[in-house]
């Protein structure tokens, strides 16, 4: 993760007098109970060459693992999310589209997990 993402999200934090720990690391090495998660995954011109299908893996594998309440997940549509969130053994509770452009509709994603 690019620190600079980490800073945005406290500057728009402080403006909606909101408050998250926010934290830069390793998907694969999170290791710590959370109730909430929330992530806009990686995806677009602007994301450097990474495998989005394993990622998104990884991402699904963490979230089973260390969240107890709730994630919320924004996936770009042509993605292969729900294979992603199934073969983590999770599932969908509500989804929301949301479309950006003729070519881009974000897919937002609510799991619950308990």
């Amino acid at each position: 993760i690019d620190p600079a993402m980490i800073e945005r999200a406290r500057l728009n934090l402080a403006f909606y007098q909101l408050h998250a720990d926010l934290k830069v690391l390793d998907i694969n090495e999170w290791n710590e109970q959370v109730p909430y998660f929330v992530t806009d995954v990686p995806y677009g011109r602007s994301t450097k060459t990474v495998d989005r299908d394993k990622l998104y893996a990884a991402v699904m594998r963490a979230i089973k693992r260390n969240v107890t309440k709730r994630a919320v997940i924004i996936f770009p549509h042509y993605s292969k999310y729900k294979d992603a969130i199934h073969a983590a053994g999770l599932h969908i509770a509500r989804e929301y589209d949301e479309v950006v452009h003729a070519t881009l509709t974000r897919k937002i994603v609510v799991i619950d997990l308990e």
